[in-house]
């Protein structure tokens, strides 16, 4: 997986022309949650919501983010 524009997660370049977006949570290794869009549907307790468009995606995103307090995919940083 990859992180890109501070809010992809998982963007495969073959997959380019996607009909679903999510905003999904996720526990980094920094055992802090996060937010983002994703490609895929990882379930009840993953997935937010559904959206047919990248920019209604990043647009709940960014709300769910800022309701719950919650950094986005973007912010997080790989201890090295």
């Amino acid at each position: 997986m990859t992180i890109q524009n501070g809010l992809r997660l998982g963007k495969d370049l073959y997959n380019m022309n996607n009909e679903k977006w999510y905003v999904t949570t996720a526990l980094m290794p920094d055992d802090i949650l996060y937010v983002g869009i994703t490609e895929s549907d990882f379930g009840i307790d993953i997935t937010i919501s559904e959206h047919d468009t990248e920019e209604e995606a990043n647009e709940a995103c960014r709300k769910y983010s800022i309701e719950n307090n919650i950094p986005m995919f973007g912010e997080y940083r790989e201890e090295v």
